[in-house]
């Protein structure tokens, strides 16, 4: 059964079709997308009972596997042949794609072939500059006014999408109060935290400035773990003490960079999986870019971004978690 703010929100976009026959879409099925659509696939009866997802994605494997992973007892799954496939069978479609290029692109495509003005909404989680998010909400609406883009950046990685608890940072335009809680109703099926951010481009502009902090402080674990390794202290007492006090991070305390403190992460599967340091050296030059174009000092940033782009160039880190920064430094002073 659809909640009241769902049912209504809804009936306002489909004016000509009940609320219990949306198709929903999802676009990218990379490390964040494919957890990410199996909740949205597993829970969306929750909220509608007759709900379909198609889906598409360049990667033959990922098709594959959601098409395996899907819950019987969710909803119905349809792979498609194409992202413009997906948006124009889909009322409802969401975009998380790896750069601002991909995400150019691929809008860029949607709006030339869409069908008839259907009001849809698309949400677009990618993480990428807010200039080009803005754009391709721009050709969104000027294609059809009655659509709708919003950005919905998220935060809490990998283990964040597998488990539905990611934070999304929303940004919608002011007039889309009614898209807005729509959007809010299906991000809850794969996260814990919904924040509204402000006008469409403002998810963005939060994702950008938070994920400069995580990429700062993940280097800075690293370099911590690894004196306190040199200096000779047990490094899971040193992370107890790390979490219950000033020092305390994502990164100390979810991802920490040592194998085997915490079983759970990346680090302690040979830093397989878990967010890619190419993927953090990406966000953390999408955030000096901002920076500039807005005129705000940054005091570490450049330095910063030549240690991810020095050590993604080593063979032996191609690929894997963003603190395999850790091993680095121990193959450093070998």
């Amino acid at each position: 059964m659809l909640s009241s703010t769902f049912r209504s929100s809804a009936k306002v976009l489909r004016p000509l079709r009940t609320s219990r026959d949306l198709s929903y879409g999802f676009i990218g099925l990379g490390r964040m997308g494919l957890p990410m659509a199996l909740n949205l696939q597993k829970k969306l009866p929750g909220v509608d009972a007759d709900s379909k997802v198609n889906v598409f994605d360049m990667n033959k494997a990922a098709l594959e596997q959601i098409a395996k992973e899907k819950d019987p007892k969710g909803a119905k799954l349809e792979v498609l042949n194409s992202a413009v496939d997906v948006a124009n069978q889909s009322d409802v479609i969401f975009t998380m794609l790896p750069e601002p290029v991909h995400v150019r692109g691929v809008y860029t495509d949607l709006v030339n072939n869409l069908g008839s003005k259907t009001s849809k909404i698309f949400v677009d989680c990618s993480t990428i500059d807010t200039q080009t998010s803005i754009e391709c909400g721009k050709l969104v609406t000027a294609k059809d006014a009655s659509a709708a883009f919003v950005d919905a950046p998220v935060s809490g990685g990998v283990v964040g999408a597998e488990k539905g608890t990611l934070t999304f940072m929303v940004g919608c335009n002011k007039d889309k109060k009614q898209v807005y809680n729509q959007v809010e109703e299906l991000l809850k099926l794969m996260g814990g935290r919904i924040v509204n951010c402000g006008t469409q481009g403002q998810g963005l502009a939060a994702k950008l400035a938070n994920n400069y902090l995580l990429a700062v402080t993940n280097v800075a674990t690293a370099e911590a773990f690894h004196l306190a390794e040199k200096l000779g202290c047990d490094l899971k007492l040193f992370s107890d003490i790390v979490n219950s006090s000033s020092g305390r991070s994502w990164s100390s305390e979810v991802n920490n960079p040592v194998p085997g403190v915490n079983p759970a992460t990346p680090s302690s599967r040979e830093y397989v999986g878990g967010f890619g340091i190419n993927l953090m050296r990406k966000d953390l030059g999408l955030a000096i870019d901002v920076a500039k174009q807005s005129g705000s000092s940054m005091l570490v940033a450049d330095k910063t971004y030549e240690v991810y782009q020095s050590i993604e160039k080593g063979e032996n880190y191609q690929g894997k978690d963003m603190s395999v920064i850790y091993k680095f430094l121990q193959d450093q002073d070998k």
